[in-house]
């Protein structure tokens, strides 16, 4: 897994992609992604990013350092 700088989160992967740049969906926490056809959900808090580790779910962070949100995926800890 790899650790972000200022994020207590560890990625599986960290997918380059940035949360702004993936496809819109009704959801607003939840966007596509076309490169690996997969959903991405936005999480708000270390509940929302336990529950989906233990899907496996791709997911987007934002960290106190900056503004933008990380993208990859987390399982379970």
């Amino acid at each position: 897994m790899t650790p972000i700088a200022n994020c207590p989160v560890p990625f599986r992967f960290q997918c380059p992609k940035l949360w702004k740049d993936l496809e819109p969906t009704d959801d607003l926490d939840i966007r596509f992604c076309p490169t690996c056809q997969k959903k991405v959900y936005l999480c708000r808090d270390m509940e929302d990013v336990a529950r989906h580790a233990q899907s496996g779910d791709c997911i987007a962070i934002r960290t106190s350092a900056r503004r933008e949100h990380y993208v990859g995926e987390v399982g379970p800890q």
